[in-house]
């Protein structure tokens, strides 16, 4: 047996549009920080920034959208005991949100 690295991958298909509004981008940027951000115990702002912060990141930033039309996901991982498999699946859940169903069945399925 050869030993290999888990990885998970997902392809998405459908038309790119190039974000080029800095008001756009920067409210994009916004969500994902809220989002991302609030189950902390001292999640980040971008009110904390200081001033041009923010401008100096989004002008290095590009922007974009993907109207989706399809996805193709894969994932390779090597065999994990029931207790390695629970405590994953319990950090996953912490970090990113939704139950492995969820997950399974938006990217596998």
């Amino acid at each position: 047996m050869v030993p290999t690295w888990n990885y998970v991958t997902v392809h998405a298909y459908g038309v790119l549009r190039i974000i080029e509004d800095a008001t756009q981008l920067t409210g994009i940027l916004q969500r994902m920080v809220t989002r991302y951000e609030s189950g902390r115990d001292q999640p980040w702002s971008m009110d904390h920034a200081d001033d041009g912060f923010i401008d100096k990141l989004t002008a290095a930033i590009v922007g974009f959208e993907i109207e989706i039309d399809r996805l193709e996901g894969k994932w390779k991982t090597q065999p994990l005991d029931d207790d390695l498999q629970e405590k994953f699946w319990r950090k996953y859940s912490e970090i990113i949100g939704p139950d492995r169903e969820t997950f399974h069945g938006e990217i596998w399925s």
